[in-house]
């Protein structure tokens, strides 16, 4: 589990790290990248703009790591 987790970060720090790469393919890429549900992948699609996508994208994140910082507190 490990392995894939830091194959998974090692593929998204390149993604984030490539000067070449427009923003659709980095948000879209990010998408792909990250842990999301098929739904959550699904909203994203699902967006009438890059604009939109990359705002609902932003929101998800936020989210993630807001319950991350919540559950930490419980231990």
């Amino acid at each position: 589990m490990r392995y894939l987790q830091s194959r998974k970060a090692d593929k998204l720090c390149e993604l984030v790290t490539d000067e070449a790469m427009t923003d659709r393919v980095l948000v879209n890429g990010l998408s792909s990248c990250l842990d999301l549900t098929p739904l959550e992948k699904q909203f994203l699609l699902e967006a009438e703009s890059l604009h939109q996508q990359t705002r609902r994208l932003i929101d998800f994140l936020k989210f993630k790591l807001d319950g991350e910082t919540q559950l930490s507190g419980w231990g």
